[in-house]
């Protein structure tokens, strides 16, 4: 009967380690599993993060371009300004002139 409960005991313990080192496979498996999801998940952010830096500084180069057009722009404009105001002057000062020697007697 010792026999009997000695190899029934051993029988117990060889199930219980088959089933802890099944456990501890299944562990095995299910880290790998999400290493790799997590892998995969930080390889997608780095590609979103460079997308978003690449389209960031796309956005910023025609904002500076822009800028850089309207600037022109106002510097032509204000150019263009001075000049007719520079003509208008003149022909105010003109007329000015004639009006002061038609009145002269």
């Amino acid at each position: 009967m010792a026999r009997d409960i000695q190899d029934e005991i051993n029988r117990l313990s060889e199930r219980i380690d088959q089933e802890r080192r099944s456990r501890e496979a299944q562990e095995d498996s299910i880290v790998k599993r999400v290493n790799e999801e997590i892998v995969k998940i930080q390889d997608g952010l780095h590609i979103e993060q460079k997308t978003r830096e690449d389209s960031e500084n796309s956005l910023i180069k025609v904002l500076e371009d822009m800028c850089q057009k309207m600037q022109t722009e106002v510097q032509l404009e204000r150019k263009d300004r001075e000049g007719t105001e520079e003509i208008f002057l003149k022909l105010l000062e003109e007329t000015c002139d004639r009006v002061q020697s038609g009145l002269k007697p």
